[in-house]
């Protein structure tokens, strides 16, 4: 096997779920403890609208900000899609973190949230 084909070969897992994770499976696991999520936004777009939680690294400062991350968590990564989040999401893992992707996005989520109070999720519970 070359360089690129074991680069290939992590980069798109056999099993997409053990990079990603759904809205709904975020939100059961984060009202658990057991996640944190990682909101990489960039500062304009974290002014526009923020999600109330988590931890805010804009994606461009994460390699030098990598001791501000829990290791003891998943890292739930998270951009307004998809597509910067599964790009942090490897990095993260190639540096030993574990991490994954939030499906969907924080638009994804914000959507799963829609209605919701903070009591109702039991987000302070988490925080």
């Amino acid at each position: 096997m070359t360089n690129l084909d074991s680069l290939a070969a992590q980069a798109v897992p056999a099993h997409m779920n053990e990079v990603r994770i759904s809205a709904a499976a975020f939100i059961e696991k984060w009202q658990a403890g057991g996640c944190e999520l990682l909101d990489i936004r960039v500062p304009a777009e974290t002014r526009a609208w923020k999600m109330g939680f988590g931890l805010a690294i804009p994606a461009d400062q994460i390699a030098e900000r990598l001791d501000e991350l829990p290791r003891d968590k998943l890292l739930v990564v998270a951009c307004p899609n998809s597509d910067r989040s599964s790009i942090v999401r490897f990095y993260l893992a190639a540096k030993g973190y574990d991490a994954v992707y939030l499906m969907g996005g924080l638009l994804g989520l914000a959507d799963a949230l829609k209605g919701k109070t903070s009591e109702a999720l039991s987000l302070e519970a988490g925080a």
